[in-house]
């Protein structure tokens, strides 16, 4: 357990601090045992969000387990300051997370010259679904719960323990490892990625953790810079939103395969593995039996789970579920 591994740092400006009536050792202990709590907790939620949120539940229950790890966070004895949610410049946060979000943006243009990179079935949805998920889903879902975690709450227990480096090394690593499932979902949306073997798949997902986990250090930056999550928030959720948005703008442009597969076949691309393919991507063939039965499994209700297995990639059905009737 992380508790048998805390102790006082040689940093002096990252000391552990006996809370008021409370011996050192003891502040320690409980420093250790919310860190195992919030990676706990990180855990479970992590393989409820990917296998039972529906789309609609996606916002509150990040809402809900951010509360808790800020709960967690409070009970043990860190601040508000710590946390990231009080104190710090709300004008280097604004500055800094604004010049993010003008660099995603560009980035997001420069990337529309590439739409065969941009070619996920995940960005395949109606317009009201396309500003549900643009404006709702990552500025108030995705980003606040992931700062409020990673740059947050974890990074700041382990401050509590390590040097300020190491501490965002650690929380970079763990942000990582929250990616490994949504890569791997990703990448069976995602044309590039259904045309790789398991291995090159496996690796391609391991390849988009590490590079979350490198993004995870960019925010950490602008936490530490700024002293509040107001930047990372900023620069996460306008990342998350243009990215979105620029895959949906690639599929709909005249000639893209997106746009030819769902012509007349409702938002769901038709999918066919190879001969030889894995057992997730083998579910994925909607066409068996020709283009009725596609369009009736893809019927799916706006907020069911079987809209959230579309969105990350699963196909338009709960493998082995009807897709009818979860909501």
């Amino acid at each position: 357990m992380l508790a048998n591994h805390f102790r006082p740092p040689r940093c002096d400006n990252h000391q552990v601090r006996p809370d008021d009536g409370i011996s050192r050792d003891e502040t320690v202990a409980r420093v250790g045992r919310g860190t195992n709590a919030v990676l706990g907790l990180l855990a479970l939620h992590n393989l409820v969000q990917n296998t039972l949120l529906n789309e609609r539940g996606y916002v509150t229950g990040n809402l809900i387990v951010s509360g808790l790890l800020v709960g967690v966070g409070r009970a043990s004895g860190l601040t508000w300051e710590e946390m990231g949610l009080r104190g710090g410049s709300l004008r280097d946060g604004l500055l800094v997370g604004g010049a993010a979000s003008l660099a995603a943006t560009t980035v997001g243009l420069v990337a529309l010259a590439h739409p065969e990179m941009l070619d996920d079935d995940r960005a395949a949805a109606s317009g009201d679904a396309v500003w549900r998920r643009a404006l709702i889903r990552f500025p108030l879902g995705t980003a606040p719960f992931e700062e409020i975690a990673f740059r947050g709450v974890l990074t700041a227990f382990l401050r509590r323990a390590h040097p300020a480096a190491r501490a965002e090394w650690l929380a970079a690593g763990a942000f990582a490892a929250w990616h490994l499932i949504p890569t791997g979902r990703a990448l069976a949306g995602n044309r590039l990625g259904r045309e790789m073997s398991p291995p090159q798949r496996l690796g391609a997902a391991m390849a988009g953790s590490a590079a979350a986990g490198v993004a995870g250090l960019a925010l950490s930056a602008m936490r530490r810079g700024t002293g509040s999550l107001l930047a990372p928030w900023l620069a996460h959720s306008s990342f998350n939103t243009v990215s979105y948005l620029t895959a949906t703008a690639a599929g709909r442009r005249p000639g893209s395969r997106r746009r030819k597969a769902t012509a007349g076949r409702g938002l769901c691309p038709p999918t066919r593995p190879e001969p030889g393919t894995d057992s997730m991507l083998a579910q994925l063939d909607l066409n068996a039996g020709g283009g009725d039965q596609h369009q009736r499994a893809c019927r799916i209700p706006a907020g069911s789970l079987g809209d959230v297995f579309r969105d990350t990639g699963l196909g338009c059905f709960t493998p082995g579920r009807r897709p009818e009737g979860f909501s």
